[in-house]
């Protein structure tokens, strides 16, 4: 990705979030994780074309409860989101305006988009996650007494 040289300007998505097929493995890529990870709503790709407001809250809130527990979305999500996603360092923009219009086909697709770059940041967070646990909490800790330091270093 290039950054902007002009101070302000937000960066152009370069993925062809407006490709139906692009759309598509991204729908599949976030049902597939809803369901592993035990989303409790009835789930299918058909909702995730164009969901309602409610249904896009309610899959925002669960994922980003991962990354911080025990949330709950605000009075506010249109103005809340869009901040929390620049938070996490998101590289594009979400608006407001965006999160009014959720549902339309202009504006869905970047949404989506969102969403699958937030599930592949939870997926590293796990994986960051349980290398740092299984570095500091060894299952057998006289085995890891024992290692070489390159054996550690590969855990």
């Amino acid at each position: 990705m290039r950054r902007s040289s002009h101070v302000g300007v937000p960066l152009k998505d370069p993925r062809k979030i407006s490709d139906k097929n692009f759309q598509a493995k991204c729908v599949a890529k976030l049902v597939e994780f809803l369901s592993e990870k035990g989303y409790p709503q009835q789930l299918s790709p058909g909702i995730l074309k164009a969901p309602p407001r409610k249904d896009f809250f309610q899959i925002f809130e669960f994922l980003y409860s991962m990354l911080t527990p025990r949330y709950k979305i605000g009075k506010k999500p249109e103005e809340e989101i869009p901040k929390i996603f620049k938070e996490l360092g998101y590289p594009f923009m979400i608006s407001k305006t965006a999160m009014y219009a959720l549902g339309s086909p202009h504006t869905w697709p970047t949404i989506l988009s969102a969403l699958v770059w937030m599930v592949y940041l939870i997926k590293f967070g796990m994986r960051v996650g349980m290398s740092i646990d299984s570095f500091i909490f060894p299952p057998d800790e006289d085995k890891f007494d024992s290692m070489s330091e390159a054996q550690v270093l590969h855990l």
